[in-house]
């Protein structure tokens, strides 16, 4: 698997792969609605949260399975690393 650091330079990269990702589960419509939010959230995917405690929050958020990788659990695994 590989992974790839997001930056404002490649945001037509993130909607390319969330509109036919949720596409082929969702439909169409579903998939421009996820891909547009994507485009709009792109700039906050890893935000930093700060607490007063010692504790360091990152936030991921949409998440998506490419298609290819699908059904294999990869959605599922919770709290470890693949």
């Amino acid at each position: 698997m590989s992974f790839k650091i997001l930056d404002k330079n490649n945001n037509q990269e993130v909607v390319a792969f969330f509109t036919p990702t949720v596409s082929s589960s969702e439909g169409e419509e579903e998939g421009k609605i996820i891909g547009d939010l994507a485009s709009e959230l792109s700039s906050i995917f890893f935000t930093r949260l700060s607490f007063n405690d010692s504790i360091s929050v990152y936030m991921l958020t949409p998440v998506a399975v490419n298609t290819k990788y699908q059904g294999k659990g990869i959605g599922q695994a919770k709290g470890r690393n693949i």
